[in-house]
């Protein structure tokens, strides 16, 4: 009786754990609703759940932050630079339902700031190892420089993709079977004709060289390769 006890106690148990993390795990995915502040990280998205009946959002400053929704009501929130503005939502007869703050930072804790003299700063990412990253407010050689490279680098992998994925095996051009060398001709002292049907046999000449009559070369038929 007591180890079925135990053991009914033991299974509630972990069923309550696997409720409470099936919750924390929904509470997690659930997407929020569009309040009146809503907050931004640099060069992130932010999952935010539009009022219903929108139709068109605007926005203050497009270069704080980009707004990609679609007609379920979700909208895609991407901070481009560091400021505030705000989001107006309009409804299909042009009527504001809702307007709140957008207000884009950094939270990313890896980030470092080098300061040398009053305005020469650079930021680099150190996650473990420090890298330089191009962030607003650095010093332009060093955000010119970094982002110089991060063109570069995003460039040739867009053209190696292009050539690995469009490229096709080239055809193989027709190559055709040279033609049989000649055979040398017969030295000027050739031995007597041999009657015909007779086969020619290795003889000697009148001076004593030994003649060993030319054989035809055998016919080589024309050889293409064609692309399969």
């Amino acid at each position: 009786m007591r180890i079925l006890a135990n053991t009914r106690i033991i299974a509630s148990t972990l069923l309550i754990c696997v409720s409470v993390g099936a919750a924390q795990a929904q509470d997690r995915l659930a997407v929020p609703a569009l309040g009146p502040t809503l907050r931004a990280s640099m060069d992130r998205a932010v999952l935010v759940k539009m009022p219903e009946g929108m139709r068109t959002v605007v926005i203050g400053n497009p270069s704080v932050a980009h707004v990609n929704f679609d007609k379920s009501g979700l909208a895609v929130v991407t901070g481009r630079s560091f400021g505030e503005t705000n989001l107006i939502i309009l409804n299909e007869h042009s009527e504001i339902i809702a307007q709140t703050d957008l207000i884009v930072g950094d939270d990313r804790k890896s980030l470092v700031s080098v300061q040398s003299g009053t305005s020469n700063k650079v930021t680099v990412s150190c996650d473990p190892r420090c890298q330089p990253i191009a962030v607003i407010g650095d010093d332009e050689r060093s955000f010119s420089g970094v982002s110089s490279q991060i063109s570069t680098l995003t460039s040739n992998a867009q053209q190696a993709a292009q050539s690995s994925a469009g490229s096709a095996p080239s055809p193989i051009a027709q190559v055709a079977a040279s033609a049989p060398a000649v055979a040398p001709s017969a030295p000027a002292s050739s031995p007597p004709a041999k009657p015909s049907g007779s086969s020619p046999r290795p003889g000697r000449s009148n001076d004593g060289m030994e003649v060993i009559p030319a054989r035809p070369a055998p016919k080589m038929e024309g050889v293409s390769a064609e692309a399969q």
